[in-house]
């Protein structure tokens, strides 16, 4: 009993912690998807491409696909 209400404190704590890192990170790019055929994998996938920099953590310079 003990373990899972330490279990449940936990993941409350993480759930918080996952929640507003997200609130706090700046949109990103719309991503489009379109169905695609992917080797060797069995029915339809979604791709698409998304730019991002190179550095994701200096947010400039040099952009990749």
């Amino acid at each position: 009993m003990k373990l899972l209400i330490l279990l449940a404190l936990v993941l409350s704590l993480w759930e918080g912690t996952v929640n507003a890192t997200l609130q706090t990170r700046p949109a990103s790019p719309a991503l489009v998807l379109q169905p695609c055929n992917v080797p060797r994998i069995a029915g339809k996938a979604q791709c698409g491409n998304l730019e991002v920099f190179e550095n994701r953590a200096t947010r400039k310079g040099r952009k990749i696909s």
